[in-house]
């Protein structure tokens, strides 16, 4: 297909789309636009840019976020690259008559390219074979796509599909429901609004619409394509009766009574590349420390970040400070820290003495903000009719209609200013304090024990400083449920393209699939949580670090009993374990594994290689299994060791990974893998007490026993020379 078919289904005469021009070679990177058009049918055109056209294909249902739902798409005629920028009504006894909107509009590259060269080859070779790959970065669709021809028999040669891939884009948000144009903020019926002024055109459903006077501006090929404010509500018109820093008594009406809404998410702002011009935005400092969501019913108040993890024992002076105030409010702000001070600066509010603020316009809810008076350690966020007297490093320039609404929202949109942050520089506490956001924390991941993706992230928060020093400079196997424990999920080693910039990433050759894995790592609590939204209920740590991933640091034996074993007999080996081990001058540590075994780990150090390391567990092994050989084995076989605990070695091989000390596992039960003190490895102890409700009780009692494998570790070839005389096999 080419421009040609494109130019032989339209008379530019009668029709708003452009007429293609003389193609050149672009610049830059390569563009996408998907516009949502009513025509006979409604349905979404996805454009790909490359090669100086667009290929387009018609996606009936519209593209999605969702991961393992395919979208049908028919590949339709090339379209030239001034039609990126058309929305309007195409008029009737025109090809492809209706309205058309651009739903959403960025830039794209191909998966295993950089640049567009690179991209277009990519592209051209992907489409003889029926299967593109490319990352889109849009102001609605992020992430990894494919588009796959569909080879069924009998399947039209025009029928793909489209699919979005597994990344941290993938979500279950209907994206559909965001239903403006991404350039103008117009719906549909807008853009046929503004037609109907503007010329003499087909409405869809309505007819013919001709205009008073004047030339079709259609007809001339002279569509104005403008931005639209929607119309002010009874509310914002209330504005005009507002004097600044009061509320009078028609505004005090407004809002609808309600009881305190409880775990609300803030309303967010888009990054922005330009600058808002001054006079049509309220401009107020941001990024000044955590964001914040302020509960306050009296003299009870809960605070909670933007994931909704709580804020309470962290921000101890705010959450008394609004105590004292005694007001029944909802606020949305930040919390500056300065040294032992803090400040909760507020920036909005949602909820003020009984009734709901959200559906009010910003100047509303602000003004509302004007007329209180706040206790000591709480104060208004400083806001401003002009940019430039915002004396913050970074600002949020905020629509004054704007409703408040949870998640990122266009109506709010923030930049950097390189200014200090309200004649102050933010504390470094500040600033890395922010948690990246957890989305649907409400989702069940344990539903018979009713346990949210919010409650293990907020286990994970809270634990994070004993379990960060066992994770640092591994490269992560990860292992995604994002469904929760109902079902396996799935394993996602290679990170390349998926994860953002602060995740710090190894690339590793891969003999058995013949090449470079790019795998995470979690380098600090911001990774962590990161990784943790993606799914990862359990943390998989190979057993070497960066530094030399040929040399652990630790040697593995994992005991992995039978259905038909039981626990006891589980201790009795693992005291046998520990009984050799101590007798060749090999410290060991237990920890329980959060299923039905146990790990004993000897720390080595990285001081010796993978071979050495799966002798010596060998070594033990066999002598183990020679004291207790009726319910012990070492036969990698499962068939051959029914109803015997296996005695695994086999972990200590490069690559392998071992679920990590405090990692949860995704069992019932919500357990997690726990370190033991020796002392506790005796008839009575069982896997499936220690949980993610009590284990952060047992950290701060205990502290971590799974330090010492940090230190300096054993003289693993002294020990292996001793074993072999006391224990020859």
């Amino acid at each position: 297909m080419t421009l040609k078919e494109y130019r032989r289904k339209r008379k530019f005469h009668k029709t708003p789309e452009p007429e293609p021009k003389k193609v050149k070679v672009g610049k830059g990177p390569l563009r996408f636009v998907i516009q949502k058009h009513a025509a006979t049918r409604e349905h979404y055109d996805l454009r790909l840019e490359w090669d100086g056209s667009y290929k387009s294909w018609a996606v009936p249902r519209g593209p999605t976020l969702t991961s393992g739902d395919p979208r049908l798409a028919v590949q339709v005629e090339e379209h030239p690259l001034e039609y990126g920028d058309f929305e309007g009504v195409i008029p009737k006894n025109n090809y492809g008559a209706g309205t058309v909107m651009i739903w959403d509009y960025g830039t794209l590259v191909g998966r295993g390219s950089e640049g567009r060269k690179d991209s277009e080859k990519e592209f051209r070779e992907g489409f003889a074979k029926g299967h593109l790959t490319f990352l889109l970065d849009g102001q609605k669709l992020q992430g990894e796509f494919a588009l796959v021809r569909i080879k069924k028999k009998g399947a039209p040669a025009n029928g793909w599909l489209l699919v979005k891939k597994h990344d941290v884009h993938a979500s279950r948000f209907d994206v559909l429901s965001e239903d403006r144009s991404a350039v103008t903020g117009r719906t549909l019926d807008e853009i046929e609004e503004s037609a109907e002024k503007d010329g003499d055109v087909w409405i869809p459903g309505k007819g013919r619409r001709k205009s008073k006077g004047g030339k079709s501006k259609v007809e001339s090929g002279k569509l104005r394509v403008e931005k639209r404010v929607r119309p002010q509500t009874r509310e914002e018109k209330a504005l005009k009766a507002i004097v600044p820093g009061k509320v009078d008594e028609k505004t005090r009406k407004l809002g609808v009574k309600s009881g305190l809404p409880r775990r609300l998410k803030p309303m967010e702002p888009v990054v922005s590349a330009g600058t808002p011009a001054d006079g049509k935005w309220i401009f107020q400092p941001y990024g000044l420390g955590p964001k914040t969501i302020a509960e306050v019913d009296g003299g009870l108040v809960h605070l909670h970040s933007r994931s909704l993890l709580s804020f309470d024992a962290k921000f101890p002076a705010t959450v008394k400070a609004l105590k004292s105030w005694g007001k029944r409010a909802v606020l949305d702000g930040e919390i500056e820290r300065s040294g032992a001070q803090e400040t909760f600066w507020i920036a909005d509010v949602l909820f003020l003495d009984g009734k709901d603020l959200r559906d009010l316009s910003l100047s509303l809810r602000l003004t509302a903000l004007a007329g209180l008076k706040f206790p000591a350690g709480v104060a208004l966020m400083p806001q401003f009719k002009k940019m430039k007297d915002v004396d913050a490093a970074e600002v949020a320039a905020k629509n004054p209609n704007s409703p408040y609404r949870p998640g990122l929202s266009r109506y709010w949109l923030r930049f950097k200013t390189g200014k200090a942050a309200l004649g102050t520089k933010p504390s470094p506490t500040a600033v890395t304090e922010d948690r990246p956001l957890i989305t649907h924390p409400d989702k069940m991941f344990w539903p018979k024990e009713k346990i949210t993706k919010g409650d293990l992230a907020a286990y994970y928060e809270s634990v994070a400083d004993y379990i960060l020093p066992h994770l640092k400079d591994r490269p992560q196997s990860m292992h995604r449920q994002p469904d929760g424990i109902k079902n396996e999920g799935f394993f996602h080693k290679d990170q390349q393209g998926y994860l953002p910039k602060q995740i710090e990433t190894v690339k590793v050759f891969s003999g058995s699939s013949d090449k470079t894995i790019n795998y995470a790592m979690i380098q600090d609590k911001w990774s962590l949580l990161y990784l943790i939204n993606l799914g990862c209920i359990e943390l998989n740590p190979w057993l070497s670090r960066t530094k030399d991933l040929e040399k652990p640091d630790l040697v593995v034996i994992d005991l992995d009993p039978d259905d038909s074993n039981t626990f006891k007999q589980v201790i009795e080996v693992a005291k046998e374990v520990k009984r050799v081990l101590d007798k060749v001058g090999a410290t060991s540590y237990c920890k329980t594994s959060g299923a039905s075994g146990l790990h004993i780990c000897i720390p080595t150090a990285g001081r010796y290689g993978f071979d050495l390391g799966r002798e010596f567990a060998e070594h033990i092994c066999r002598v183990v299994h020679a004291a207790l050989p009726k319910f012990t084995s070492v036969e990698r076989n499962p068939q051959r060791r029914r109803g015997k605990i296996y005695l695994d070695f086999l972990q200590n091989r490069r690559g392998q990974t071992l679920a990590a000390p405090y990692c949860v596992r995704p069992r019932p039960g919500a357990t997690v893998s726990t370190p033991l003190e020796w002392s506790e490895v005796k008839p009575g102890l069982d896997p499936k007490d220690f949980t993610i409700a009590n284990t952060p009780k047992r950290l701060a009692k205990k502290g971590d026993l799974w330090k010492p494998l940090l230190g300096p570790g054993v003289n693993l070839e002294a020990s292996f020379t001793k074993l072999r005389k006391t224990h020859p096999l």
